[in-house]
């Protein structure tokens, strides 16, 4: 079996975590990186072609397009999988259908639905889901507006990376911080309000850009460390005895990587609450949920006061999302398995 995945690789999670699952597995995986077709080391032209990128000019994407069948062709891949594919073109598909018996299989981990991006944005993506042989959904909302298209997907759920978390030695509880960690991103809902209320307690890392907006206030500004990754990232999440989770409204989310990566680490997780999270965890069981700023000082003054209960969740958490496949070599034998179908 030959896959050949395709996708932005901005960083090195998302593609890069399925790639190397796949290639663990002892499958013939390669890679097609659009991101590089953006990126200059002249600052000049650098804005130009982010200006591409943003809004996926016919003319900045030729040359994605051209490579990606030559590609292809070359390697006669029998699954081309695309992740959150915004610059493909509807003939590029057409051609990339004639190799052999190649299936094509689409992901999106952002909602082609949701309000986080202009409808310009999506627009080549929403013209090639139609010839793909199967879509992914993150979310079940995504599942929703899908068959509103009258297209049936699968609900592919984010991961935990099992290699990384390997790398690492889980400090005993008792030797964690009580720090609050949150790793995120900036947006304004919940979490600003309620990272605002615990300052004193609170170590943050995110991307330092996105920690400037007006919303955000100086002590928050002041207080965030740039984003960290793979060994470093679980490094942080298995120093600390609680991690803290919001869910994105522009992005309609319901859960997040975070949600499984913070259990994994052995952390016990407390984050914004949603169904679907309550159905896997259970409110202070696996996880501790809160719907608004007085129910999160509850609960927070509340385990603050019994903190043997907080490494007690923290373990069944840890249970749940290991003996439960929240890992990506688990989603990734559910691609593999969906590919035999």
């Amino acid at each position: 079996m030959k896959v050949l995945i395709v996708g932005e690789w901005h960083s090195l999670i998302h593609e890069e975590q399925l790639f190397h699952s796949f290639k663990t597995k002892g499958i013939d995986v390669y890679k097609f990186k659009t991101y590089k077709y953006f990126h200059s080391d002249i600052k000049f032209l650098r804005k130009i072609l982010k200006g591409c990128d943003k809004y996926s000019l016919r003319f900045s994407i030729k040359n994605i397009n051209r490579d990606l069948i030559d590609y292809a062709q070359k390697i006669q891949p029998d699954l081309l999988f695309f992740y959150r594919p915004r610059h493909i073109l509807e003939t590029t598909i057409l051609k990339i259908k004639q190799i052999g018996r190649v299936k094509i299989f689409i992901y999106n981990n952002d909602s082609p639905f949701g309000k986080k991006y202009p409808k310009y944005f999506w627009r080549r993506y929403l013209k090639i889901i139609n010839y793909a042989d199967k879509i992914f959904s993150y979310r079940p909302s995504d599942q929703l507006n899908y068959k509103k298209l009258f297209i049936d997907s699968e609900l592919l759920m984010p991961w935990f990376d099992s290699g990384d978390l390997k790398k690492i030695i889980k400090k005993k509880f008792s030797e964690r911080k009580d720090q609050l960690l949150f790793i995120g991103h900036a947006e304004d809902d919940l979490r600003i309000p309620i990272l605002n209320t615990v300052l004193d307690n609170l170590n943050l890392f995110g991307p330092t850009k996105d920690w400037s907006r007006k919303y955000v206030s100086h002590k928050l500004k002041n207080l965030v460390k740039p984003t960290i990754w793979g060994e470093d990232y679980y490094k942080t999440l298995a120093d600390h005895k609680i991690a803290l989770c919001f869910l994105s409204k522009i992005n309609n989310d319901v859960y997040t990587r975070r949600c499984f990566e913070i259990p994994a680490s052995g952390t016990m997780l407390f984050s914004e609450y949603s169904k679907e999270l309550d159905d896997i965890f259970k409110d202070m069981k696996g996880a501790v949920f809160f719907k608004d700023l007085e129910e999160f000082h509850l609960k927070f003054e509340y385990l603050k006061a019994n903190p043997e209960i907080i490494e007690n969740i923290a373990k069944v958490g840890e249970q749940i999302v290991l003996g439960n496949k929240f890992d990506v070599s688990s989603r990734v034998e559910f691609i593999i398995k969906n590919n035999s179908n």
